[in-house]
């Protein structure tokens, strides 16, 4: 007897400094609470995770499967199907960590396994040691940041600390953070360029994760309508790690074209005072046919987010003024916004970036390639679906 797996998020782990994977809601909901995008202050939850409340796991089960009885109380059976109703969520979870954690397992210890031969290979080529060949080319490579540097990474980051925290006050701190991210980048640089000289392919197995229907209701679409991907993003316009989203989404666009659709559905935080409002604003500018030119241009300007700054970036995109403020300040908007929270809550989101491709859940901000397998995947799919050629 088979029950249907859950859907799984590809877990993709960054240790890193200032890089967590999504912004989270308050627990409390409802207006309370004080999360913050800031380090030092409140954080969001390293891991955003979407429980979805209901899902049916008795799809796949035949009916006398359904109605096996597992227990009995005062003579009153306990049918399976009534036990997986029961315990759905709970699966969900157990699915959910237990496919992400064996898949991380078996990429990261490829990725180890890879790399260590490829710096044996080009150590023992050059007649030094492993560790010899890593100083020279990436320790001794990477320096100490200038004060304009560390000037400059405060700057990117500055929203992730408390307003009133200073750059003396953390430069210290950034200091090491800097020179921590330098070595990383600096390292996977050199591996790069030997996994390139080395035609090294990776065939690992994506695992052929569930589904979930999840509706793109009327929202707008960027792509072919018809694609046989369909993405649909939860996402909110004052999310540090959705605008981070919002260029990922841009690179599969480049790299898939027609073969997919991206339907962006609004996810406003509470705790993003501007998030909502920026929301209505696209709506309003998709009125006139300009949504994607200003879903654009506020995840490319997160700090011009106040109504005015979204009055003047309509009227720099050629909308016309008088009916796009008519518009958002009459909240002509907020029913069409509030819709996608809700479609969203109903699916237990609670923090954003959430993607679906094709149901398939991607939880966070993630690099394009976590969406790149599961869209190859998808694709061969489709592929294989095709009627071939009549005889």
């Amino acid at each position: 007897m088979k029950t249907k797996r859950p859907i799984v998020a590809l877990s993709v782990v960054f240790a890193t400094f200032l890089l967590t994977t999504g912004c989270q809601q308050p627990a409390t909901g409802n207006g309370g609470g004080s999360t913050h995008d800031a380090a030092g202050a409140s954080q969001p939850a390293e891991k955003v995770t979407a429980h979805i409340a209901k899902i049916d796991y008795t799809t796949d089960l035949s009916d006398g499967e359904k109605n096996t009885v597992v227990a009995t109380v005062d003579g009153q059976p306990i049918t399976m199907g009534e036990l997986l109703d029961q315990v759905g969520s709970e699966l969900f979870k157990h699915y959910t960590d237990a496919a992400n954690k064996e898949y991380s397992i078996k990429k990261n210890g490829l990725e180890t396994m890879i790399e260590d031969r490829l710096l044996e290979k080009e150590a023992a080529k050059r007649g030094i040691s492993k560790e010899e060949l890593l100083k020279q080319e990436v320790n001794d490579k990477v320096g100490d940041p200038t004060e304009q540097d560390l000037k400059d990474f405060f700057k990117e980051n500055r929203r992730r600390f408390p307003p009133s925290m200073t750059f003396d006050q953390v430069k210290s701190r950034l200091q090491d953070v800097w020179s921590s991210r330098q070595t990383a980048k600096t390292r996977a640089e050199f591996i790069d360029g030997l996994k390139k000289k080395a035609n090294v392919e990776i065939s690992l197995p994506f695992p052929d994760l569930p589904t979930i229907d999840v509706s793109a209701d009327d929202d707008a679409v960027r792509g072919n309508k018809n694609a046989p991907v369909t993405i649909i993003e939860f996402s909110d316009y004052q999310c540090p790690y959705c605008k981070r989203n919002s260029e990922t989404m841009k690179q599969i666009e480049e790299e898939y074209g027609d073969k997919v659709a991206i339907v962006f559905r609004d996810f406003p935080l509470q705790f993003h005072k501007q998030a909502q409002k920026a929301a209505e604003a696209a709506e309003c500018a998709g009125d006139q046919g300009k949504y994607w030119e200003l879903h654009d241009y506020m995840f490319s300007n997160q700090d011009k987010l106040a109504v005015d700054d979204l009055k003047d970036a309509a009227k720099q995109l050629g909308l016309d003024s008088n009916a796009f403020n008519q518009c958002l300040d009459s909240g002509a908007q907020e029913a069409e916004v509030q819709a996608d929270v809700r479609a969203g809550e109903a699916l237990g989101i609670r923090g954003t970036p959430i993607v679906f491709v094709n149901g398939k859940m991607i939880n966070g901000a993630r690099p394009f390639d976590s969406f790149k397998q599961i869209i190859d995947a998808e694709l061969a799919k489709a592929s294989e679906k095709k009627p071939g050629p009549a005889k």
